[in-house]
């Protein structure tokens, strides 16, 4: 879907607005991701000297380094926002730089570095340029993944796509395998990003719970008759109900393993409304159908309201003393299976 002699893919909303509109007339989307490709596109042909190029590739990396590169592909983006009404713009990224600044580097070892710098910060100035024209406009920050997830693009955009990792295990249907990666990512970035998703497939609790993350990247065919709606009816409720805990505090429970006997136990919580969540997995080669954990941010001498929900059903709901919450005995009998628990402090009398 690209125009290459602009050098920019653009999205359905251009290639194909009257089908777009038809799907989802109320959700404007850009796909405003900068391809490697530029060799013999109109941008390679008039201004040379804005492309990074190496003679053993075709490709070349568009250097935002360069000020009149980057004002030229600011004006682009935000036409086509503007013409468009485009709502969310996505910034796709699927190249590898790294060979591109040896080479700059190798031409003129004196200033090593500069060359990525530069481009560095053209990028996140042509991110600002973008959102100060359309304040509202959400960035979706995608790289292969997640290779532009840092300090700087976290503060602009979200990553709804923060890997390609579980592409490999999804083609294969491996969804146990895509789950407990999901799971990892979820407790090694929710540490520094509130919010990221990558592909995920199942309705289940298990397998919905694992890529769950304020939202989804669902990547699994829901049409055939024989597909268990109302089961992800009912996940993407839940996952609406609990979605409030995770703008809060994040902390792992237990070790963060890749390892399939292993479990994941995580902790959100709310300091001002005083209750949160724990979700908790049980992977599908694990043994152990018991998870000891200790919460954090629980009065021990308050009282709260516990809810555990094994499924997606009404929860069993039991009034515990804070001591005992604060070491919860977490039990999870399928494999794989999970378990959510809410809590909230009981006001005292």
């Amino acid at each position: 879907m690209s125009f290459l002699h602009l050098g920019l893919r653009y999205s359905r909303v251009i290639r194909l607005p009257s089908i777009f509109g038809a799907i989802c007339p109320r959700v404007h989307i850009f796909d405003g991701a900068v391809t490697e490709r530029y060799r013999g596109t109109y941008i390679a042909k008039e201004h040379p000297d804005w492309v990074i190029t190496m003679s053993q590739s075709d490709s070349g990396l568009y250097n935002l380094g360069l000020p009149q590169a980057r004002e030229f592909m600011t004006r682009s983006v935000i036409a086509a926002i503007k013409e468009y009404g485009i709502d969310v713009l996505r910034i796709d990224y699927n190249i590898n730089p790294e060979a591109y600044w040896k080479q700059l580097d190798d031409k003129d070892p004196s200033r090593r570095g500069l060359e990525e710098i530069r481009y560095v910060e053209g990028f996140y100035q042509m991110w600002d340029d973008i959102r100060k024209a359309y304040p509202h406009l959400s960035i979706d920050n995608c790289a292969s993944g997640g290779r532009r997830i840092d300090l700087e693009t976290v503060s602009r955009s979200i990553p709804l796509w923060r890997t390609d990792g579980t592409i490999g295990p999804l083609m294969r249907l491996d969804f146990n395998q895509a789950a407990l990666q999901n799971q990892v990512m979820t407790a090694g970035l929710s540490r520094y990003v509130p919010f990221s998703t990558s592909g995920e497939m199942g309705a289940t609790p298990y397998l919905f719970r694992s890529g769950f993350n304020a939202g989804i990247s669902f990547a699994e065919d829901v049409r055939p008759a024989a597909y268990p709606r109302d089961e992800l009816r009912q996940a993407i409720a839940e996952g609406k109900r609990l979605r409030e805990y995770l703008f809060r505090n994040f902390y792992p429970l237990n070790e963060v393993t890749t390892n399939p006997e292993d479990g994941c136990v995580l902790q959100y919580h709310r300091p001002t409304e005083q209750d949160g969540m724990v979700m908790a997995f049980r992977r599908n080669l694990s043994p152990y159908n018991d998870y000891p954990a200790i919460l954090n941010e629980i009065a021990p001498e308050g009282k709260y309201e516990v809810s555990f929900y094994s499924s997606y059903g009404l929860p069993k709901i039991v009034t515990m003393a804070g001591e005992e919450l604060q070491h919860l005995k977490l039990k999870i009998a399928d494999v794989p299976g999970s378990v959510v628990v809410e809590y909230k402090k009981v006001p005292p009398r």
